[in-house]
């Protein structure tokens, strides 16, 4: 095995990482917008039933004269969750970054694997994962480029913050940041 087939391989393995921290925070980001849309579409037509029912008088009494304002501000919340929710379609993009960060899961064991079998001195053919590789970054679903960036952050914040947890298992991760943060921005080297 060359030397460059070596770095190739680790290369691969490092970039599958990062891709199955960034699709996993993806996944979860698109998840939580979907969430929180469905919830506010709930409860904005839960509160649009329960003031359609209710008779004018009650109405008049708890919300004011101006109640009919009130009903308009749910209905075009309502239509406004609705709209977005439909639009950009959260809960897909949040299913297919979970199914590209498994791919990229897998690819990186499969890398893991063929690290050991160099070190362990046998000959081995990674052309077939960096292959898979390959495919998995023309056909699943992309990064944007715009979250590129803030996904490449979150990785190397969570590789720092895991390396520190194994030397120090009571570090507290939230003050750890704030404290890597202030290093990071604050104070010149």
């Amino acid at each position: 095995m060359s030397d460059n087939g070596l770095k190739e391989l680790q290369r691969v393995r490092r970039v599958s990482d990062m891709m199955v921290t960034a699709h996993c925070y993806l996944g979860e980001h698109y998840l939580r917008l979907y969430i929180l849309t469905d919830v506010m579409i709930f409860i904005c037509s839960i509160l649009l039933c329960v003031l359609a029912f209710v008779d004018r008088e009650t109405l008049l009494n708890y919300l004011g004269q101006y109640y009919s304002y009130i009903i308009g501000i749910f209905s075009v919340a309502t239509l406004i969750f609705a709209y977005a929710s439909s639009k950009f379609d959260w809960k897909v993009k949040a299913v297919e970054h979970k199914n590209a960060s498994q791919k990229y899961f897998e690819i990186k064991k499969e890398c893991d694997a063929l690290e050991k079998e160099i070190s362990e001195g046998k000959t081995i053919d990674m052309n077939t994962v960096i292959r898979k590789h390959e495919t998995c970054s023309n056909m699943l679903i992309k990064i944007p480029e715009d979250l590129f960036l803030k996904c490449k952050k979150h990785h190397l914040l969570k590789v720092e913050i895991s390396k520190r947890l194994t030397d120090h298992p009571f570090t507290s991760i939230p003050l750890y940041k704030i404290k890597s943060w202030i290093k990071a921005n604050v104070i010149k080297k």
